[in-house]
């Protein structure tokens, strides 16, 4: 009663004193009662929402959607807020388990041209499905015939691997955790398809190379299109095989290119591609050659002083060039293989071409010839000069510029007479050999010698003073 009155707003303290020391001090119930009348009338809810999340993808009152990216125990909190701003909320906490991850299975295609096994095989895609899952044997996966057995897991196929089905089929794929209730559906179709066609091939005309042995490396490959004719060339793959067995088989595919001769026996094998058994084999004539013979295209090069000159010794009215383009000015005639306006002792690359029906290339090098060497020394004389070959004997002398002195030559020894004393002379010395070369050499005649001299008289004659070169003769 001494609390009558009080104001019910405030901090209330209870406290218990223990005064009896033969209990153990527990308390088991206590109450305070307040007047009804005191009680504020029912508060009124003024807002009402769902905290932030980013999984959050939708709100509809308080109803949310959400998709959360993470495995684990993802938990939202809904918050109320009243008229005397009192909030309440309320979290609601949800188990994500982790995401299945799986390929997408592929449809499988049949058909069977030589045996009668028509029935399909699931492993292909049960590996498909699991092969890029984090743990591929915690997975569960099954297949059923229609989209309520998958989703209700009831009347599994049993036999997956010799399932008689039938053409545009649809089977449905179940994948599930094993340690969780969550699951995913697929689908794949199965389909009944015709058996390859394999059509006929030309003659196949090959050019043998320059060994000319009736043998020739050929890529088969190029005969794929016809081959295959109308159909769509990415459903299906070829391979050649030696015999009809390996063909069948599968076994020891001939690698490209390959040694084909006139003779040649090879069989051909056409896959639909994606599909288990559905190939065609040909016949053992479906490919025939005719190895025809390379062109001859071999010629010689003689060497020139500027270049070389070809010589045919194959097939002619083909084309020369240069394998090499060359950096001295040389040019070549496409027709005749004659290299001009080139340097000496220079190496060149030819290569010649045949427009034969086998065309073929040969290359030869030739290096053209070395230079004469026109040296030669000059000895100044008295009225010319001497000359001495150091080079290629045999050549020519001349003035390089004619003299006006009367000076003359020897051309056979380069002599000079009659000519002036200290008077320059340009010789040239041109060889006869296969590459004639000139040498210009200029010079300067032995000046002529001092004879001055003085007399003095004397009574019977004079006395002589030579003032120039001394030793010489009176008279």
């Amino acid at each position: 009663t001494d609390l009558l009155g009080t104001s019910l707003n405030g901090d209330w303290t209870f406290t218990v004193i223990d005064s009896w020391a033969a209990d153990d001090g527990t308390i088991f119930s206590w109450n305070l009662d307040f007047d009804p009348a005191l009680s504020a009338p029912p508060s009124e809810i003024i807002s009402q929402v769902w905290l932030d999340d980013p999984s959050i993808v939708s709100v509809e009152g308080n109803n949310i959607v959400v998709t959360p990216t993470d495995s684990g125990e993802i938990c939202y909190t809904y918050v109320v807020q009243d008229d005397f701003g009192c909030e309440y909320s309320e979290t609601i906490c949800i188990n994500v388990e982790q995401e299945i991850i799986t390929e997408q299975a592929i449809n499988l295609s049949i058909c069977d041209p030589l045996n009668s096994d028509l029935f399909f095989d699931f492993t292909e895609n049960e590996n498909l499905i699991s092969s890029i899952a984090t743990d591929p044997d915690n997975l569960i996966i099954s297949f059923y015939e229609s989209l309520e057995d998958a989703e209700n897991e009831s009347n599994p196929i049993t036999d997956t691997s010799n399932y008689l089905g039938f053409d545009d089929q649809i089977i449905n794929v179940r994948i599930e955790y094993l340690d969780s209730n969550c699951f995913e559906l697929q689908t794949f179709n199965l389909n009944i398809i015709e058996p390859p066609v394999i059509n006929a091939v030309d003659l196949v005309v090959v050019c043998d190379d320059q060994t000319n042995d009736g043998t020739v490396n050929y890529d088969l490959n190029l005969l794929n299109s016809q081959i295959i004719g109308d159909q769509v060339p990415e459903d299906y793959s070829i391979t050649y095989y030696l015999s009809y067995d390996e063909a069948f088989n599968g076994s020891s595919p001939l690698t490209m290119p390959y040694g084909i001769s006139n003779t040649s026996e090879i069989w051909v094998r056409l896959d639909a591609v994606g599909t288990a058994g559905c190939f065609n084999i040909s016949e053992a004539n479906l490919l025939n050659f005719q190895i025809d013979p390379a062109d001859d295209s071999t010629f010689e090069m003689t060497s020139t002083c500027d270049g070389g000159e070809a010589t045919i010794t194959g097939l002619a009215g083909g084309t020369f060039a240069f394998e090499t383009a060359p950096t001295d000015g040389a040019v070549i005639d496409s027709s005749t293989g004659l290299i001009t306006a080139g340097d000496y002792d220079t190496t060149y690359s030819v290569s010649y071409t045949t427009n034969g029906d086998c065309p073929t290339t040969t290359i030869v090098s030739v290096t053209s010839i070395i230079a004469d060497d026109s040296s030669f020394d000059m000895t100044p004389t008295c009225d010319g000069g001497e000359a001495t070959i150091t080079g290629l004997a045999g050549g020519t002398f001349a003035f390089e510029t004619a003299p006006t002195d009367g000076a003359v030559i020897d051309s056979s020894t380069g002599l000079i007479t009659a000519g002036d004393y200290d008077t320059t002379y340009s010789v040239s010395y041109t060889t006869n050999g296969d590459c004639p070369t000139t040498t210009i050499v200029s010079f300067t005649s032995v000046e002529d010698d001092d004879s001055s001299f003085e007399m003095t008289s004397t009574c019977d004659g004079g006395e002589a003073t030579i003032t120039g070169l001394a030793g010489g003769t009176f008279a």
